[in-house]
């Protein structure tokens, strides 16, 4: 996703049994301080809400410079306007 400020982002939400790990890849160098900010507000919401959140992990995306030289495939996805209501399962 490009959002306005924080540019490319990817968010990655797991939750089972209304536990949620949150994982944010941004190359942002800014946005690890403001997640620390903003935890415990989140944490303090979807608790209100019956989720517990054990822990939000901000990572950079990794670099391609050690790469053999080979674009990298990009897929866009489309917004989805609908409301999605369902169980995704990993095995």
């Amino acid at each position: 996703m490009q959002l306005p400020t924080l540019n490319e982002t990817l968010i990655d939400v797991q939750i089972q049994n209304r536990i949620m790990n949150i994982t944010i890849r941004n190359n942002n160098a800014t946005l690890g301080e403001l997640v620390t900010l903003h935890s415990d507000g989140l944490k303090e919401i979807l608790h209100e809400m019956n989720y517990r959140l054990t822990i939000v992990n901000v990572r950079p995306f990794e670099s391609s410079s050690g790469s053999s030289g080979k674009p990298t495939n990009r897929v866009n996805i489309p917004q989805i306007t609908t409301s999605y209501n369902g169980v995704d399962i990993k095995i």
